[in-house]
C-alpha cells in the first residue's frame, strides 16, 4: 500500500493522534491539556463545519474581508497575523473597503522603495542594513518624535509627481506613524508591508469598480462567471486555474488559494508547511527534487514555484476525495471532518506541522519534533497503525 492509500486510509486515526498530540501543554498538565483541545475544537467547528456549505452570492464587504485578513495571514506565523488582524479590527481602518478608494490610500510600491533609499541614506545611514531600521531612526535620529518623522518623509514624498505620490494614510502605515493604529506588540509590528498595503489598495479598488461601475451584485461572479446553480466544491479544475488567475492578479499565487480555499473551491493550501509535508511523505513523486528544493539550499522549498503549487493542488483534491469516499465516521472528529474534507485535510496536517498558536490550543510542531529525531511524516505514516512504534517516535 503506498503512503497516500496508507494517508487515506488512516485519516480518521492522523485526526485523533493531532487532535491529542498537538495540544499537549510541556510539561504535562491534564487540565491545560483540556483547555488546548477545547480551543482546537473551537477552531475545527468554525474553520470546517461552520464553513461546510460554500456561499457563491458572498458579499463585497464580507469578501473584502477574507482578502484582507489572508493577505496578512501570508508568510505570517498564525499567532502573529491573528494578533494583527485583531490591532487592525480595534483600529477601524479597513471595515470600509470604499475608503480605500480614497486619495489618502493612494499608493506606489516603486515610491517607496525610493523613498526608503533617501531615508537610509540621509538619516538612516548607520541602520540601513538592521531589520529595525525605521524604528531605530524614529528613536536615536529624531528623538522618538514620530511626527517630526511623518514630516520628513512627506516631504520626500512630495518631491514625486502626483500620479507617483504616496497617499497620507498609506505613508503613516508605511512610516508606522498612524495615531489610530496601537501596535500589538513592543515591536509595533504590523503587515505594514509595502507590497501587501498595494494589495490591499487594489483589491478594495477592484471592488468598488466593480459594484459601483460595473453593476456586478456579488463579487464572484467577476472571478466565477455565471453562478446559477454552481457549487464551488465542484467546480472542473480547468476551470478553477482560471478562477486561480483571477484572484492571483490581485492577492498572489499561494494567498489566492489560500482564500480560494476558505471560500469552499476544492483546493488546499499549498504553504510552505503543506509542501514540506506533501514531500517528506513522498506524495510528490510526480516531481523531480530540483523541482521542489533549491539547488542551493536544499532545506528551501520553491512552493511558490508553478510547477510546484499544481502538483501539491492535484495531490491534495485527489487525497480528499478518496478520503470523502473511503471515510466512515468512527466519532465526532470524523463525523466533523465529513462535512468538509478538503478543509479537514489541510487544517490537520498543517497543525501537525505548523509553529506552536495558543490561542487554538496548539502547543507542539509534530513534524519538527520528528525531524529533529532525524525521522519523518513519512514515517509517521507508515506507524500510525503500530501504537508502541508510533510512541517511540516521538519519545
Amino acid at each position: 500500500m503506498n503512503l497516500e492509500n496508507k494517508l487515506v486510509k488512516n485519516f480518521d486515526k492522523i485526526m485523533d493522534f493531532v487532535h491529542d498530540e498537538a495540544t499537549k501543554p510541556i510539561p504535562y498538565n491534564e487540565s491545560k491539556h483540556r483547555d488546548n483541545k477545547e480551543k482546537f475544537d473551537q477552531l475545527l467547528h468554525e474553520e470546517i463545519k461552520d464553513k461546510s456549505q460554500p456561499n457563491p452570492y458572498i458579499g463585497y464587504d464580507e469578501l473584502w474581508k477574507l482578502c484582507w485578513e489572508k493577505i496578512m495571514y501570508a508568510n505570517k506565523k498564525a499567532e502573529s497575523a491573528g494578533d494583527e488582524i485583531n490591532a487592525m479590527e480595534d483600529a477601524k481602518l479597513f471595515q470600509d473597503y470604499n475608503f480605500l478608494g480614497n486619495p489618502e490610500w493612494n499608493h506606489n510600491p516603486e515610491t517607496w522603495k525610493k523613498i526608503v533609499n533617501k531615508i537610509k541614506e540621509n538619516k538612516g545611514k548607520k541602520f540601513k542594513k538592521r531589520g529595525d531600521w525605521q524604528y531605530k531612526t524614529i528613536e536615536e535620529v529624531f528623538e522618538k518624535d514620530h511626527n517630526d518623522y511623518f514630516k520628513y518623509v512627506k516631504k520626500i514624498n512630495d518631491q514625486f509627481k502626483d500620479k507617483d505620490k504616496i497617499g497620507d494614510v498609506v505613508l503613516r502605515l508605511l512610516t508606522k506613524t498612524h495615531e489610530e493604529f496601537k501596535p500589538v506588540n513592543k515591536n509595533r509590528t504590523f503587515a505594514a508591508s509595502n507590497y501587501k498595503i498595494d494589495k490591499y489598495v487594489r483589491i478594495a479598488r477592484k471592488f468598488k469598480k466593480l459594484n459601483e461601475e460595473e453593476g456586478i451584485e456579488y463579487p464572484l461572479k467577476y472571478f466565477v462567471g455565471d453562478m446559477e446553480h454552481k457549487n464551488l466544491s465542484s467546480i472542473e479544475e480547468s476551470h478553477l486555474w482560471e478562477i486561480h488567475k483571477k484572484f492571483e492578479s490581485l492577492l498572489g499565487k499561494i494567498t489566492a488559494l489560500h482564500l480560494m480555499m476558505e471560500l469552499g473551491f476544492w483546493v488546499i493550501k499549498p504553504d510552505i508547511v503543506m509542501t514540506k509535508l506533501f514531500h517528506r511523505g513522498g506524495f510528490l513523486n510526480n516531481l523531480n527534487e530540483d523541482q521542489i528544493l533549491d539547488k542551493n539550499d536544499k532545506n528551501k522549498y520553491k512552493y511558490t514555484n508553478k510547477t510546484v503549487y499544481k502538483e501539491m493542488i492535484n495531490v491534495g483534491r485527489k487525497i480528499a476525495d478518496q478520503i470523502k469516499k473511503d471515510l466512515k465516521p468512527k466519532n465526532q472528529l470524523g463525523r466533523l471532518a465529513e462535512k468538509n474534507i478538503i478543509r479537514a485535510l489541510d487544517l490537520f496536517l498543517v497543525k501537525f506541522g505548523q509553529e506552536p498558536d495558543p490561542k487554538c490550543g496548539i502547543t507542539r510542531n509534530l513534524n519538527k519534533e520528528l525531524e529533529d529525531k532525524g525521522t519523518s511524516f513519512m514515517d509517521f505514516i507508515n506507524y500510525i497503525e503500530n501504537g508502541e512504534k508510533l510512541d517511540q517516535l516521538f519519545q
